[in-house]
């Protein structure tokens, strides 16, 4: 039977354990012996939102995005403090009337 190796980031041994059925774990390196080498993975998932802004770049509200197209009239930020999330820059009398 295989066995999961699990290392840390130094490369120093953790613990082992006889690999199952299925896949294994995600960050896993087979090795020639049959055995799987599991590195640490870090998981940074960002969650996506849609965030409204005024001319003076306050945040209005913040709302999740969740799966599927973007809305219209929302931009996907490659810069700046909201790198990576659909922002839409509202008037300030827009804001003014919708508060």
């Amino acid at each position: 039977m295989a066995e999961l190796i699990y290392v840390d980031e130094n490369g120093t041994e953790l613990k082992r354990e006889v690999k199952g059925r299925g896949r294994p774990p995600k960050g896993s390196v087979k090795q020639e012996d049959g055995n799987f080498i599991v590195h640490p993975v870090e998981e940074k998932r960002q969650v996506v939102n849609y965030i409204d802004v005024n001319e003076g770049g306050d945040v209005i509200s913040r709302e999740s995005k969740g799966r599927g197209r973007s809305r219209p009239d929302y931009t996907l930020m490659t810069d700046g403090e909201h790198v990576g999330h659909w922002v839409k820059v509202i008037a300030d009398s827009v804001a003014v009337e919708s508060a």
